[in-house]
């Protein structure tokens, strides 16, 4: 008997672990890079014969921001570049007109042609706000050629003597124009969900889960308590239903307090292996989760009076917390309609709660907690009041 009892331990040991691995390394792309874009097909066509015209080709082959979404070919013939668009095996074409650089010479308005198709409305955007943003730059380069051009003619010289320096000018003014472009923005990027190994996240929602399984469990030892009228027993020995109700309450905060702590320790030392005041708000995490879950269970076990009805409604509960509270799937990246509803859920405001913890926002943090201690106070009030005020 005792082996068939090893062997069932050592599956509800294994089984959060194996849960914990295909989930971490299954769903680690959430954290690495967000909701995942497969990069599309870009034609890019230069026909200008310039030789700066290829410095444009080169700015955009080389734009560090288009690589992770748009994978760039550039061929020779447009009416390929449009085949290409036309079936679906590239979202958009840009073509670079012959005389393109020479217009910015003479001021002269030479567009660079777009060709998309109807069937990616959304990527064929992208492109045209990219390839807008290229232009700005181009026009304000066009300006400065432009004022360049017209001190030339007022010195006398002729086109030809025109056409040799203004040349050295476009070189200048593009190459500042690339490289002002690369420094015109600082981005700062705040912490989030990528901020918190995969591993640890799952691990965090894998103990919710076993906490909120040990309330259903201990919620159905009291409903068969009070079914097979041992509170009735109880009562008769002296212990009043409000010493009764209390005792239970604290004994389930105690055991899923010791369950949970097994597990957030190890958590706590991987996510600030110093002991500082990090292990602080981890452990207020748990203790405001297991006051969440006590005050739930209790309500459930006075509400509730059939123990198959309360492990259902249980484990309805459970699972609804872990998808659209964000146990599985980080909520941020849920349909708008699922976060609307998210906010319903304990997992949403314990995992609210690690991920401004551990990009430093203590206030944002603890925000969270305050909301879950004062739902759980009040929930636990009326469950005491609702029990004792049957049993008087």
């Amino acid at each position: 008997m005792a082996f068939h009892d090893w062997k069932k331990l050592i599956i509800y040991i294994l089984l959060p672990l194996i849960s914990l691995t295909f989930l971490s390394y299954g769903l680690k792309g959430l954290f690495d890079n967000g909701i995942y874009l497969e990069p599309f097909e870009v034609i890019v066509v230069n026909q200008d014969t310039h030789k700066l015209s290829k410095v444009l080709v080169y700015q955009v082959e080389e734009d560090k921001n288009l690589a992770s979404l748009v994978d760039i070919t550039v061929l020779e013939r447009e009416e390929e570049a449009e085949k290409l668009v036309r079936t679906d095996k590239a979202v958009a074409a840009v073509i670079i007109p012959d005389g393109f650089i020479n217009s910015l010479e003479e001021g002269t308005n030479h567009s660079v042609r777009l060709i998309t198709s109807l069937k990616h409305p959304v990527k064929a955007h992208m492109i045209k706000s990219i390839m807008e943003s290229y232009m700005k730059s181009v026009s304000a380069g066009q300006s400065a050629v432009n004022a360049v051009w017209d001190y030339y003619i007022e010195m006398g010289m002729d086109r030809n003597q025109r056409r040799e320096k203004i040349e050295a000018v476009i070189n200048d003014i593009t190459l500042r124009a690339y490289f002002v472009r690369s420094n015109t923005i600082q981005k700062k990027t705040l912490p989030g969900i990528n901020s918190i190994p995969p591993v640890i996240f799952y691990s965090i929602s894998v103990v919710l889960v076993i906490i909120m399984l040990k309330g259903v469990s201990y919620g159905k030892e009291i409903i068969e308590d009070m079914k097979q009228r041992v509170t009735d027993r109880i009562f008769l020995a002296g212990v009043s239903p409000r010493k009764y109700f209390l005792g239970k309450a604290l004994g389930l905060f105690i055991i899923t307090l010791v369950q949970g702590s097994i597990f957030f320790i190890p958590i706590a030392y991987f996510l600030e292996a110093k002991f500082n005041v990090s292990w602080v708000y981890s452990g207020s995490i748990l203790l405001v989760s297991v006051f969440v879950i006590t005050s739930l269970t209790m309500a459930g076990s006075v509400l509730i009076y059939q123990t198959d009805k309360f492990q259902y409604v249980g484990s309805i509960g459970i699972m609804t917390s872990v998808i659209i509270g964000g146990g599985f799937i980080p909520y941020m990246y849920l349909p708008d309609y699922i976060k609307e509803i998210s906010f319903l859920t304990l997992h949403y405001w314990v995992m609210a709660s690690v991920i401004s913890f551990s990009g430093k926002y203590i206030v944002d943090g603890l925000q969270p907690l305050v909301i879950m201690m004062i739902f759980a106070f009040i929930t636990m009030i009326l469950a005491y009041t609702a029990y004792t005020k049957g049993k008087e």
